[in-house]
């Protein structure tokens, strides 16, 4: 055994050492008798043992003194031990474990007599964020060196009452010295006591190190850390496992050289005298470290610390019950970034970061509001202040401190300034700093209650009070503040929502423009996914040469794709395919390829196709110049040299249908928008300002109809005057015309002539032309060029769709409603654009209400009606799969002839530009993710649960819980359900059993196997069905269950057949009739009850007159 200082922690008796194994087993000596407390000659012991904290020396006589009557351990050699005598051996080494054990406890009593006698503790009193070092619980803790921790290992696994006993003592310190009992505040508060922090510098988790020299693997210590597990389990209020335990101890060793450190007193908390500018406290882009606001535990009536004031108004406060937790995560931050020199060469606004404040040098977590040149500002999320700092300050934030929420709390409190009659600007910004000033002393660090009086847009309104007496009051006696009403406060939460969107607007999500269609339709990668796309195409470019060619192309199927142009492989979506050419798209770019090589088309693996595509599909607010339908080469050509190869921002304007709208500025400032106006390639896409007058010019359904705007009178006038001149004039039409070019078209109709773009030039000289400031088309013959001040002009017409009602679509009635209250366009509606783009989305207003409530009202009579069942085909061969299964007389079926619109959706929400569903009603049809796969299907909002969502897949028939919920397009949300709810005819008494429905789940081999369908009852709820397996009908009863279920069907058939009988009084015929239907058990007759097909049927037994 190595030889060490003696310290009070060692298993020791006065004047020579008790021997231990590294078991704890006492080992054999020479030495039969010691005793305890009864020589003192060798004092240098005891002063060694208190050298660490006892500052002075104590006499012999005073120890004597302290330990009281003396006590004896008697040790026993084995050669004293006769051979017949083992159990006498045993009894002697219980009692030696006896005198030992009670040795021990008087040592710990000496210890904590000496530390109270100096009235000085064990250790420096410093702050630290770690729980106080107290006086050990057992004098073998805290642990100090690796012997002593094998033999408590090794006693721990073969002695259950040790194990007991320190599981019992360390439960019992928790709950007498803590008061946060959460799992991770026990954990903190135990481990001084289990070991020193200089003895941890020992350890890493697994014994390995980047630095020279072997360590401990703590790992291998499993009983300690079993005690350890068990100890928390059992004093926390939490219960946590063992994977949790092992993680702490990981972030411990990970951390030992700054918990070393952390001893010399602690760090102090950031803080700014700086006013900040009113910013959202975290990022609300998913890709980017989120970290959630903690409000629901921060909102208590007490335990507020209030960390920084922003102005009169705004706050931040945090839990005083996760300030250990706080300081701890900063404590760590520090250890772990100051030996991070990995410099961030650029940054992310809204994105958080690990930052290193310029104030005190700690690091902390900072969201970034702002970048100018090599000078960042940040909000740091769990404090509330802002600091500008360089770049060279931030890092990275990695996952685990990412996980944190933020500790922070913005708060907003209804008070107003008292101010003077007369004051100017310059005046009033000096008293309301000197108020937030004398709020700030009131408040920071100081422990206030606060109530809550009400949430508003998601922002907590709230009062405080300090000793009792609330801010406002006391702010109101200095003659500074007063307290104010609720309203005054919405207001700036209403003004901090516009600055935000003003903000986000500026700042923008840094992307890489990746392929460009048009100005219309363009692809880009967000900056944040750019290592995440990297990881992806370099496990592509490992297994794609290995993985099967995908020899069923289908359009819409996904696949590995070579590219032409650069020979690796990459995710693709198959957009055509004939016998020899396949076209795909890139899912991750954008770009198409035209494949003539069906080697090149290799399957998907699962764990490829499970990423969402990370190109997405933007669009910018322009259509080409001259109202074309084509782009001209020029402007694609101008912006795919403005972006290539360097990185943009956009911003979006609005989300319509499938394509979402954005202003896309280039890192210098160069738009590309401004640059296409400029060279005469575009125009601006008409937008609608809100609450604009306009007149319905035409209709062709709810969701596709055209509108004027008052404001353009003048214009039509004028045109319609121009163009009554221009065909008045003698000419012949012209007849060398282009298809998409504008033109003066002559409208039979009316014998007038308009602007009219070509559609299509038929044969016999008849051309389909749309009237573009009208809407509707029509055929004629007559056309003439058109002047270029005529034919510059805006189109004026605008193409309008309502929103769809719940149901999913509009009903015939309110089709003809809204022809009627437009009044072939005499009537004025009020315009409130909601979605800009080709065809607007819009809520029209009449006498100040809402046309949809008018055309709900046509539909009112529909809603007692019970739902229709889909549609169905009236074909005789249907056949079907079935995609769930609740039981046999509950499941859904996916029929063959609706696969093509299956697959439609499907392709659709495998690549949807989509946004968060906001307005999670009941019944709403969204689109949601399935947990099991990841993908995204078509559902219905069934309810609430905690705070998820229950939703019905509609187009399989399950349900699941998730939040993450998406909006659909009005397109694809008036699809009708593809899952039709049927329920298989039980012929035989009772209910479906579990062996029915496993025999079903069987036969319907998980989906794969199609069925014949027949129809038998479409009334029904769900529809009655029979299915067919190679033209015979399935059965899921046993012939035991048909058999019965037959014999009972005669019986009553016999009864109703003899009492009609009996009536006739024809005894003659009940015999024959009953003869005729006697039926001999025989094997041949059940196998055709089991197969009716190729048997009689009851029904063809003639009905009783």
């Amino acid at each position: 055994m190595p030889v060490k200082r003696m310290e009070i922690r060692d298993k020791i008796v006065l004047g020579r050492p008790i021997m231990m194994a590294s078991d704890g087993r006492i080992t054999p000596s020479s030495t039969t008798t010691c005793t305890i407390a009864n020589n003192f000659n060798n004092f240098n012991n005891i002063n060694t043992i208190a050298s660490q904290s006892i500052p002075k020396i104590i006499t012999p006589s005073d120890l004597q003194a302290l330990v009281g009557p003396r006590t004896e351990v008697r040790i026993v050699s084995f050669q004293e031990i006769p051979n017949n005598s083992y159990e006498q051996l045993v009894k002697e080494v219980a009692e030696v474990k006896a005198d030992v054990k009670k040795a021990l406890s008087e040592i710990s009593q000496i210890k904590n007599l000496i530390c109270q006698l100096l009235n000085q503790p064990q250790h420096p009193n410093v702050e630290s964020p770690e729980p106080p070092i107290v006086v050990p619980i057992r004098a073998s803790f805290p642990i100090d060196n690796i012997t002593e921790m094998s033999a408590i290992e090794n006693k721990l696994a073969e002695n259950e009452d040790f194990f007991q006993n320190m599981v019992n003592e360390f439960t019992n310190y928790l709950e007498h010295e803590t008061e946060n009992r959460n799992a991770r505040s026990c954990s903190y508060a135990i481990v001084d006591q289990f070991f020193t922090r200089d003895f941890l510098l020992n350890f890493t988790w697994t014994g390995s190190t980047r630095n020279e020299g072997a360590k401990f693997a703590m790992r291998t210590f499993q009983n300690i850390i079993k005690l350890f597990y068990t100890v928390i389990n059992n004093a926390a209020d939490s219960a946590c496992d063992m994977a949790e335990i092992e993680d702490f101890f990981k972030s411990i060793l990970k951390n030992s050289q700054k918990r070393v450190s952390s001893l010399n007193g602690e760090r102090n908390r950031c803080t700014s005298n700086k006013k900040p500018k009113n910013q959202n406290i975290m990022t609300s882009d998913s890709s980017y470290s989120k970290i959630d606001d903690c409000e629901v535990v921060c909102i208590n009536d007490d335990g507020i610390l209030v960390a920084f004031v922003e102005s009169l108004n705004v706050v931040y406060v945090q839990n005083s019950e996760f300030t250990e937790v706080l300081t701890q995560l900063i404590n760590e931050m520090y250890s772990h970034y100051e030996s991070d020199h990995t410099i961030c060469t650029s940054v992310t606004p809204r994105k958080v970061y690990a930052v290193k404040s310029v104030v005190d040098d700690n690091w902390y977590r900072g969201e970034v509001v702002s970048v100018s040149g090599q000078e960042v500002t940040v909000k740091y999320v769990d404090y509330g202040n802002t600091e500008v700092v360089r770049f060279e300050c931030l890092r990275n934030l990695t996952g685990y401190f990412g996980q944190a929420s933020s500790y922070a709390v913005k708060v907003f409190l209804p008070m107003e300034l008292i101010e003077g009659e007369g004051e100017r600007k310059e005046e009033k910004e000096a008293l309301e700093e000197k108020v937030v000033s004398e709020f700030g002393k009131m408040i920071v660090n100081l422990v206030p209650q606060m109530k809550v009086l009400r949430k508003y847009k998601g922002e907590w309104i709230v009062d405080l009070c300090v000793n009792g007496c609330s801010v406002a009051e006391e702010l109101e006696k200095k003659g500074l503040a007063r307290a104010a009403d609720e309203d005054v406060v919405c207001r700036l939460i209403d003004s901090q929502e516009n600055s935000d969107e003003l903000e986000g607007e500026k700042n923008g999500v840094l992307v890489y423009v990746t392929h460009i269609v048009n100005p219309h339709e363009f692809y880009v990668q967000l900056e944040a996914d750019t290592e995440a796309i990297d990881q992806l195409q370099e496990s592509i470019q490992i297994v794609g040469e290995s993985m099967p060619q995908l020899m069923d192309v289908k359009v819409g199927d996904l696949c590995l794709a070579k590219y032409s142009m650069d020979g690796n492989w990459y995710r693709a979506k198959i957009l055509d395919s004939t016998e020899d050419i396949t076209s795909v798209q890139f899912l991750d770019y954008g770009n198409m390829d035209v494949i003539t090589d069906g080697t090149l088309i290799r399957e998907i693996s699962d764990a490829f196709e499970k990423f969402i595509p990370y190109a997405r599909r933007l669009a910018l607010p322009l259509i080409p110049k001259d109202h074309q339908d084509e782009w001209r080469h020029e402007a694609i050509e101008a912006m795919q040299k403005l972006y290539q190869d360097q990185p943009a921002r956009y911003t979006v304007i609005s989300q319509a249908d499938d394509l979402a709208y954005v202003h896309l500025i280039t890192e210098e400032g160069t738009s590309a928008e401004e640059m296409l106006l400029k060279m005469s390639l575009a125009e601006p896409l008409s937008i609608i300002e809100p609450h604009s007058v306009g007149f319905v010019s035409h209709i062709n359904s709810l969701t596709d109809f055209y509108m004027q705007l008052e404001r353009d009178t003048a214009d039509l006038e004028f045109i319609s005057y121009s163009l009554s001149e221009l065909g008045a004039k003698e000419g012949s039409a012209e007849e060398n015309v282009e298809e998409g070019k504008m033109y003066a078209a002559l409208f039979d109709e009316d014998n007038s002539w308009y602007r009219a773009k070509l559609i299509h030039s038929a044969a016999a000289g008849e051309l389909e032309v749309i009237f573009v400031d009208y809407g509707n088309t029509a055929i004629t013959n007559s056309v003439k060029y058109l002047p270029d001040k005529i034919a510059e002009l805006p189109i004026l017409s605008r193409k309008c769709s309502l929103k769809l009602p719940e149901s999913g679509k509009w009903s015939e009635e309110a089709e003809k409603k809204f022809v009627e209250l437009a009044q072939e366009g005499a009537t004025c509606f009020n315009i409130v654009p909601l979605a800009p783009g080709q065809t607007t989305l819009v809520r029209l207003l009449l006498d100040g209400k809402d046309v949809m409530e008018i055309l709900s009202q046509e539909e009112e009579h529909q809603e007692n009606v019970p739902a229709e069942s889909p549609k169905i085909a009236e074909e005789k061969n249907i056949f079907a799969q079935v995609s769930h299964i609740n039981s046999p007389g509950d499941f859904y079926l996916h029929l063959s002839t609706r696969s093509d619109i299956l697959d439609k959706v499907l392709n659709h929400l495998e690549n949807p530009p989509m946004d968060p569903v906001t307005e999670r009603r009941t019944d709403k049809i969204c689109a949601a993710t399935f947990s099991a796969d990841g993908c995204v299907y078509r559902a219905k909002i069934e309810g609430t649960e905690d705070d998820k969502f229950k939703v019905f897949f509609i187009d399989y028939g399950n349900t699941t819980v998730t939040s993450d919920l998406w909006e659909l397009s009005q397109e694809f949300q008036a699809i009708e359900p593809l899952a039709i709810r049927c329920a298989l005819e039980k012929t035989t008494p009772g209910n479906w059993t579990k062996d029915h429905l496993e025999k079903f789940l069987e036969l319907s081999k998980g989906g794969e196997e199609n069925f014949q369908v027949i129809f038998v009852d479409r009334s029904s709820t769900p529809i009655l069905v029979k299915l067919l397996l190679n033209g015979q009908e399935i059965s899921l009863e046993s012939p035991e269950e048909s058999w019965q279920t037959l014999e009972s069907q005669i019986s009553s058939l016999t009864e109703e057949m003899v009492n009609a009988s009996m009536v006739r009084r024809d005894a003659e015929a009940i015999a024959s009739e009953i003869c005729d239907l006697s039926i001999t058990q025989c094997e041949d007759e059940l196998n055709a009850i089991i197969h009716p097909a190729h048997s009689t049927q009851l029904s063809d037994i003639p009905e009783d007159p």
